[in-house]
C-alpha cells in the first residue's frame, strides 16, 4: 500500500484497500486467509514524519495448539505506524510493516475452543471427537 506525500493534504487523507494474503505476502505456515484483508489508514504528515492510524480486519484459518484442527478466526487488529521521511522521498509503502504487525498479532499458541480437550499423550487420538479408550501408562 503505497501512499505519495504530494497527496497527504494538511488535514490528513484516509485510505481503503481491500487485498489478499498473496497481496500482503503472508505466511502460510502461520496463517491462511479465509477472506480479503480490509485495510483503513489514516495519514497523516507531522514535520520529518508519516503517520499511520492502522485498523486490518479479515478472517483466518489456524490450527489449534491442542488438537491441530483447524479453525477460523475474525480479528481486527489497530496500530499505529511512524515512517521517518527525508527530503527526496516520494511515497512510504506500508505493506511490509502491515505484514509484521499482523503476524505479530498472530496468538502463539492459538485453541479452536477453550474447552477443547486435544489430543490423547499415547495413542493420539482428538479427545473432542471420541473418548480415548487406551489406557493410561505410567
Amino acid at each position: 500500500m503505497k501512499i505519495y506525500l504530494k497527496q497527504i493534504p494538511p488535514d490528513g487523507t484516509d485510505r481503503h484497500e481491500v487485498v489478499s494474503c498473496e497481496d500482503l505476502d503472508l505466511p502460510q505456515d502461520i496463517m491462511t486467509c479465509v477472506s480479503p484483508i480490509v485495510i483503513d489508514v489514516h495519514v497523516q504528515r507531522a514535520g520529518d514524519e508519516v503517520l499511520a492510524d492502522c485498523e486490518v480486519s479479515g478472517k483466518y484459518r489456524l490450527a489449534c495448539s491442542r488438537c491441530i484442527e483447524e479453525f477460523d478466526i475474525e480479528k481486527t487488529d489497530r496500530f499505529k505506524l511512524v515512517f521517518d521521511i527525508e527530503p527526496q522521498t516520494e511515497f512510504i509503502d506500508l505493506t511490509d510493516d502491515i505484514r509484521e504487525e499482523l503476524i505479530i498479532a498472530m496468538p502463539v499458541k492459538s485453541v479452536c475452543d477453550s474447552a477443547c480437550k486435544g489430543l490423547c499423550p499415547h495413542c493420539g487420538g482428538n479427545l473432542n471427537l471420541d473418548q480415548c479408550t487406551c489406557k493410561s501408562r505410567d
